[in-house]
């Protein structure tokens, strides 16, 4: 699996075949940056048959992130001894894998600063939306940050954050600006 054109972003799931004229594929691997710089990637989840990750597959990405690794038996990295994230934060990610397969997640260096839960553990999964031009990205189950987006309302010389938001039915809390909310915004 490798990065087309454009960015993925969401929740993405790495599919376990692919058809490719009329012809079916079993995907075993995640190449080099396939996941780079894809600035809303939420989550990234990763079914059972991968057995290799090339370096930096998810290089350059900054946000908070949730990888679900489903193998008990962990994918191995083609060149262990490099970076495996290159410029990438990953102390806000977490990684959700099988608890039975802890230790072998450990013995191949899969513990770094992340978080580490269950498979099975609910987490929130992290959404954005826009609402009268003014871009938000949950942070829980009620509450949103306001965040970077193109629009025209962050240019006003004078500008009213709300205290709430309403989105598909749920009134959030606006409890947070986020980083580089307004950068480059005049």
């Amino acid at each position: 699996l490798t990065n087309g054109e454009e960015p993925y972003s969401g929740y993405v799931t790495v599919p376990a075949t692919i058809v490719y004229k009329d012809v079916t594929y079993n995907v075993t691997s995640i190449g080099e940056k396939a996941f780079a710089n894809c600035p809303d990637l939420t989550v990234l989840d990763i079914h059972e048959n991968i057995q290799a990750l090339e370096i930096n597959y998810l290089q350059g990405n900054k946000q908070s992130i949730i990888i679900i690794m489903r193998s008990t038996n962990p994918p191995s990295y083609v060149e262990p001894n490099k970076p495996r994230f290159g410029t990438s934060d990953i102390s806000h990610w977490t990684l959700k894998i099988p608890m039975e397969a802890y230790d072998l997640y450990e013995q191949q260096g899969w513990m770094q600063d992340w978080k580490v839960i269950d498979i099975n553990e609910e987490i929130h999964i992290p959404t954005k939306f826009e609402k009268d031009g003014f871009y938000y990205k949950t942070t829980s189950d009620t509450e949103v940050e306001l965040v970077p987006g193109e629009t025209d309302a962050y240019n006003q010389s004078s500008i009213t954050i709300p205290a709430t938001v309403e989105h598909e039915g749920v009134t959030y809390t606006v409890t947070a600006i986020g980083d580089r909310a307004f950068e480059s915004k005049g």
